[in-house]
């Protein structure tokens, strides 16, 4: 190929019928709007006074919307739903407006809100989404709407994280409670408080005995309790102190030794 094709090959092999002078070949051409580029720079106020065609795609099948729902500019998102965007359009990626604002690293709900009242599709990914990129009260939203979250993986991190309504509202769209990670881990195994043992305990979560033949319980770092299952009901149990009695250095040595799974101290 030439690494730069003549003009006149290029006219000849992305001219349409009728246009002998299609604009990408004349000078200065810009493939995206000035709305666009308000957008770019953060300009809100820029961007809906340039008043752009809400269809107009550009490239890999974006919308105005999509890069505006994205950015978390509300105003610009009401005001292209209400010039008639298209909330459920989809990119070359598969990806709405929606699943976009949810992506975003700053991800407001206020925006989520606004879609999802005009009949947004994809919650159930948005949902995945939301609950990946550590945002519990989008993803509480969205499966509070109808969405479901169809990575199992994702009640375990929501126990583990202490997201107590997220667990419920996972549980009750048919998230299997006893799924196993490859390493072994269930979510009882790493739920993060005694509210949440007792969702997962009424969901039909049980016990799993580990390698050593002993029960596993929930080990999140950050808990003071044992917590343990019992017939179908969550027990909460006071955790004895560590190495009572011992000194400070014997004590230290014996957690190494435990961490190590040596007996010796």
């Amino acid at each position: 190929m030439w690494p730069s094709a003549p003009a006149n090959v290029i006219a000849a092999l992305t001219a349409q019928p009728g246009l002998e002078n299609p604009p990408w070949l004349q000078p200065g051409y810009d493939a995206y709007s000035a709305g666009w580029h308000a957008v770019e720079r953060g300009d809100e106020a820029a961007a809906i006074q340039a008043n752009e065609d809400p269809h107009r795609r550009y490239r890999h099948g974006v919308t105005l919307l999509m890069q505006a729902a994205a950015r978390d500019f509300r105003a610009l998102v009401q005001d292209l739903i209400g010039r008639g965007a298209g909330v459920n359009a989809h990119d070359d990626r598969g990806e709405s407006a929606l699943l976009k604002a949810v992506g975003n690293f700053k991800a407001s709900l206020a925006v989520v809100q606004i879609l999802v009242e005009h009949s947004a599709d994809q919650l159930d990914e948005s949902a995945d989404r939301a609950l990946r990129s550590g945002a519990p009260e989008i993803a509480e939203y969205l499966l509070s709407r109808g969405g479901r979250a169809t990575d199992p993986n994702l009640l375990l991190k929501a126990a583990r994280n202490g997201w107590t309504n997220v667990v419920s509202l996972v549980l009750a769209g048919g998230a299997d409670p006893n799924f196993r990670q490859a390493q072994g881990g269930t979510p009882l195994m790493w739920a993060a408080k005694a509210e949440i043992i007792d969702l997962l305990a009424a969901g039909g979560g049980r016990r799993f005995r580990g390698a050593g033949g002993k029960w596993r319980y929930s080990a999140h770092a950050g808990m003071r309790e044992r917590r343990k299952v019992e017939g179908g009901s969550a027990v909460t149990t006071q955790r004895k102190p560590e190495c009572a009695g011992l000194s400070s250095e014997l004590r230290l040595r014996t957690r190494i030794a435990r961490n190590r799974g040596s007996r010796s101290i």
